[in-house]
């Protein structure tokens, strides 16, 4: 397990669930949250409009103000756990195999959008990493 927790997607999963079970730390200590949501929106002329349609919304985790995708955080964490499984237990993976790889494989064929986060919100998610290191 010690392997497992050198993971960076292991280690800001584990300080999210911290901070959602304990509350956030302080003392100099990182405090993980869901600080922000993206949206993805279908634009319908060159302009943004308030009719265009929300195609697809993604939560981002805050780790240290480095912010993540939580559903590709989520299947990092699958991959690494089946890694563990894999080649540190006797565990027949068959099933878990078939079921995630069907899970795995829904996503294979989703769109893929590109984007920058502004500037201005990387530095809100730094701003509020630090804020919650000296509560």
């Amino acid at each position: 397990m010690a392997v497992v927790k050198e993971f960076k997607p292991y280690k800001v999963a584990a300080n999210f669930v911290n901070t959602m079970k304990h509350g956030t730390s302080g003392a100099g200590q990182l405090s993980t949250r869901s600080d922000y949501s993206t949206l993805i929106m279908q634009q319908k002329s060159e302009v943004s409009q308030p009719s265009d349609t929300i195609i697809d919304a993604h939560n981002l985790i805050n780790f240290d103000g480095v912010l993540y995708q939580a559903a590709e955080l989520l299947e990092v964490l699958i991959r690494i756990w089946w890694m563990f499984l894999k080649y540190h237990t006797n565990l027949e993976l068959g099933f878990f195999d078939k079921r995630i790889g069907e899970v795995l494989g829904q996503r294979q064929n989703l769109s893929v959008y590109k984007g920058s986060i502004p500037a201005g919100v990387l530095d809100d998610a730094k701003r509020k990493a630090d804020l919650r290191k000296s509560i």
